[in-house]
C-alpha cells in the first residue's frame, strides 16, 4: 500500500474510535455512537439524492414545455 492510503486509513481510524469514545462518555455506548454516525451521514447523503431527483425533475419539465413546436 501506499502511503497515502495509510495516511487515510489511520485518519479513518483516529475518527472512528473519537466517536466511541464520545459514545462511551455520553452513554450510547462504543458502537452507538458510531451507528448514530453512520446513520446521520446516511440521512445526509439520502437529503442530497432526494433534493437532485426533485431538481432534475423540474429541469425535465422546464424542459420538455419549453420547446419550441
Amino acid at each position: 500500500m501506499s502511503d497515502d492510503v495509510k495516511n487515510i486509513i489511520g485518519i479513518v481510524l483516529f475518527f472512528v474510535i473519537l466517536w466511541g469514545l464520545k459514545g462511551l462518555i455520553v452513554g450510547e455506548g462504543f458502537f452507538g455512537a458510531i451507528t448514530l454516525q453512520l446513520y446521520a451521514i446516511g440521512e445526509l447523503a439520502s437529503i442530497v439524492i432526494k433534493f437532485a431527483i426533485i431538481i432534475g425533475v423540474i429541469g425535465l419539465i422546464i424542459f420538455l414545455f419549453s420547446k419550441n413546436k
